[in-house]
């Protein structure tokens, strides 16, 4: 005879490393010693094993599932078939902690609840998917392909064998990389800080544009260099009446040269 019953998981770690849980039939076995309690194997429907598909979902110690008794009343022949509805334990994920997550309508989404608190989800609906962690933390694809991740106070890295995007814990943004660096933006380009700005390089920099260039100070302005050169498209100072450069070429006495293009 075949009998459905309600099970609870005693333990989950098989000496043989197997599959198998070790399992309290409720009631029938209420009151025997975990020692002698049996260890079963998992059918679940949609679950299988290949060689090129492998779905494993660990069930955890003190969890209720349903079980099959083929042998019913002799207890021998048990199987898990799910871990499915239990009266009583079916819940909501909160998911409130993502700000950029549509409302979710029952019974959207599909959800799994880890023991530590995390949630992965799943609304087949809108297409929305990500990941809830106990920390707060999360990441999401949106209903219009959007990507986001916020990890809180943690640290987020993207690299590859080249090199990495890093942003620390403290909200410091490092570039890592062994190889040329690239930045190609079509559009304006504002920064604005509140801070010190430093730019620091061992190499050559250069500043090539053809627009117009203004450097703007309500400061001391210093450029310091072993060699300066400054030149214009007539090398020549348009006299105004006041600034520091001298609009004589030459001197009107002596008729030697007053102005240059390079201090060293």
């Amino acid at each position: 005879m075949i009998k459905i019953r309600e099970a609870q998981i005693i333990d989950n770690v098989d000496p043989d490393e197997k599959g198998l849980y070790q399992i309290r039939i409720l009631p029938e076995m209420i009151d025997v010693e975990d020692d002698l309690l049996p260890w079963v194997p998992l059918y679940q429907m949609g679950n299988g094993f290949s060689s090129e598909t492998i779905s494993y979902n660990v069930l955890e110690i003190d969890s209720f599932v349903k079980v099959i008794i083929e042998d019913w009343p002799h207890l021998r022949q048990i199987r898990v078939i799910s871990n499915d509805y239990i009266e009583g334990l079916f819940t909501r994920p909160d998911l409130s902690g993502i700000s950029e997550i549509s409302e979710q309508t029952y019974p959207q989404p599909s959800y799994t609840i880890y023991k530590d608190g995390s949630i992965s989800f799943h609304n087949s609906e809108t297409g929305e998917h990500g990941f809830l962690y106990a920390n707060g933390g999360y990441f999401l694809i949106d209903e219009n392909g959007n990507t986001y991740m916020n990890n809180k106070d943690k640290e987020v890295k993207i690299y590859n064998d080249k090199g990495s995007i890093g942003l620390k814990e403290d909200g410091t943004i490092e570039l890592s990389t062994d190889v040329d660096f690239t930045l190609s933006i079509t559009g304006n380009t504002k920064i604005e800080t509140t801070g010190n700005t430093d730019l620091k390089t061992t190499g050559n920099t250069t500043i090539d544009t053809t627009g117009n260039t203004q450097i703007k100070s309500t400061g001391t302005v210093n450029i310091q260099g072993a060699t300066v050169t400054m030149q214009g498209t007539t090398n020549l100072v348009s006299p105004t009446g006041s600034g520091p450069f001298c609009a004589l070429p030459a001197c009107l006495f002596t008729g030697a040269p007053h102005v240059g293009s390079t201090l060293s």
